[in-house]
C-alpha cells in the first residue's frame, strides 16, 4: 500500500530576482516616507525573507522601535543577527547593543564588544564609540584607555564630531595619548566647527586661559555663546559669568543673570548659587533674598559648596527680610567653615565670641 507523505508543510517564498527586490525595497521605502508604516513593513519582510540584507536591517529597526509592527526585542535580535551575519554593519552595531543591555538575550558584553568590533572595522563610527567608551570605563577589567584613544581617533578621523571632542580631551589631559594642547585645540575645533556643544565649550575655554592658543577673552566668550545657545549649561554658566565680570564682553549684569538662570534651570549648582548672590544683590534681577535662599538650597542639595554654605548661613543669621533661625545659621556657617571658608570660620569664632560675652 502506497504510504503518505508526512512531512510538516512550511511557506518558502518565491525566489524573486534583483530587480524586482529592488523594486520592494523602492516601494517600501514610499511607502514608510508617506507614512504608511504597516505596509511599508510588510514590504521590507518580503524583500527580508528573500535574503536582502538591508532590508533585514531595517526590519529590525522597525521591531525595535514599534515602526508598522507591535514592537518586539526579539524579532529585532532575530533580523540584527540575520542581517550581521552577512556583513552589515549596522546591524552589527545594534545587536552589540542589545547584548550589551541584555534586551531579547542574556547579557553579555564581550558579545557586545565582538559585534561592536566587526562593524567598527568596517568604518561604522557609532561602534567605534562604543569601543572608546568601553575600554574607558575604569570600572571594566578590560579598561585600556590606549585602545579607547585608539577607537576614538578612527571615528575622529571619519569626522564623528562626539569621537573629535573626546579626542580632543583625551589630548588635553594626556589620556592615552602624550599630553598635547595644541592637538587638542585642533580636535576641539573640528568638532566645534560641526556645532558640537562640548566641543565649542571646551574650545571657549581653551581660548580663555590659553592652552593650545593665545589667550583671547573674545573669542572666548564666542565660542561659550554658540555652545550656550545649543543649550549646554557649562557653557551658559561661562558666558554668565563673562557678563558678570566683564571678560571678553561688556559688563552687563541683566544678561549674566538670564544666562545663570538657564544654566540654573538645568541643575547647575554654581550657577544657581551665582543666581542666589543675583538676587540677595539685586545685581541684574529685583532684589529677593527669599528667591535667593530657595536657589542656594537647591545648589546646597546638589553639591557641598563653601560659598553657598556660607551665603545661607549669614541670611539665616542676619537677614531681615527673612525669618531668623540661629541653630539652621550656625548648621550652614559650620558646614562652609569644614569645606574651607575662612569667613564662615571668622564668623562662628565671633559668634562663640559673643556667647561668652
Amino acid at each position: 500500500m502506497p504510504s503518505r507523505a508526512k512531512n510538516t508543510k512550511s511557506h518558502t517564498p518565491n525566489k524573486l530576482s534583483t530587480k524586482e527586490i529592488d523594486e520592494l525595497l523602492v516601494q517600501a521605502d514610499a511607502a514608510y516616507r508617506d507614512g504608511d508604516c504597516r505596509n511599508a513593513a510588510k514590504l521590507f519582510l518580503s524583500a527580508a525573507e528573500q535574503g536582502d540584507v538591508d532590508a533585514q536591517a531595517i526590519l529590525g529597526l522597525l521591531y525595535q522601535n514599534g515602526d508598522g509592527v507591535r514592537r518586539s526585542p526579539k524579532e529585532a535580535v532575530k533580523w540584527y543577527r540575520n542581517a550581521a551575519e552577512r556583513g552589515h554593519a549596522g546591524a552589527q552595531l545594534n545587536l552589540g547593543v542589545y547584548y550589551a543591555e541584555g534586551c531579547a538575550v542574556k547579557q553579555d558584553m564581550k558579545e557586545a564588544v565582538r559585534w561592536w568590533r566587526q562593524s567598527a572595522e568596517q568604518g561604522n563610527t557609532d561602534a567605534q564609540e562604543n569601543l572608546a567608551m568601553y575600554y574607558s570605563d575604569v570600572d571594566n577589567p578590560e579598561f585600556d584607555i590606549k585602545e579607547s584613544a585608539k577607537w576614538w581617533r578612527k571615528a575622529a578621523e571619519l569626522g564623528a564630531p562626539n569621537a573629535q571632542c573626546y579626542l580632543g580631551m583625551f589630548y588635553e589631559n594626556g589620556f592615552g595619548v602624550r599630553k598635547n594642547a595644541g592637538t587638542a585645540v585642533k580636535w576641539y575645533r573640528l568638532s566645534a566647527e560641526q556645532e558640537h556643544a562640548g566641543a565649542q565649550l571646551n574650545l571657549g575655554v581653551c581660548y580663555e586661559n590659553g592652552i593650545g592658543v593665545k589667550a583671547d577673552a573674545k573669542e572666548a566668550v564666542k565660542w561659550y555663546r554658540k555652545s550656550a545657545k545649543h543649550g549646554e549649561p557649562g557653557a551658559q554658566f561661562n558666558l554668565a559669568r563673562c557678563y558678570d565680570e566683564g571678560t571678553g564682553v561688556r559688563k552687563n549684569l541683566r544678561e549674566a543673570a538670564k544666562w545663570y538662570r538657564k544654566a540654573a534651570e538645568q541643575g547647575d549648582a554654581s550657577a544657581q548659587t551665582n543666581l542666589g548672590v543675583c538676587y540677595a544683590r539685586g545685581e541684574g534681577v529685583k532684589k529677593d533674598i527669599k528667591e535667593a535662599v530657595r536657589w542656594w538650597l537647591m545648589a546646597a542639595e546638589q553639591e557641598d559648596n563653601a560659598e553657598t554654605a556660607f551665603n545661607l548661613g549669614l541670611c539665616l543669621l542676619k537677614d531681615e527680610e527673612i525669618e531668623q533661625d540661629m541653630e539652621e545659621a550656625v548648621k550652614w556657617l559650620r558646614k562652609a567653615a569644614k569645606l574651607g571658608s575662612e569667613s564662615a570660620k571668622a564668623l562662628l569664632k565671633k559668634l562663640e565670641s559673643d556667647k561668652k560675652e
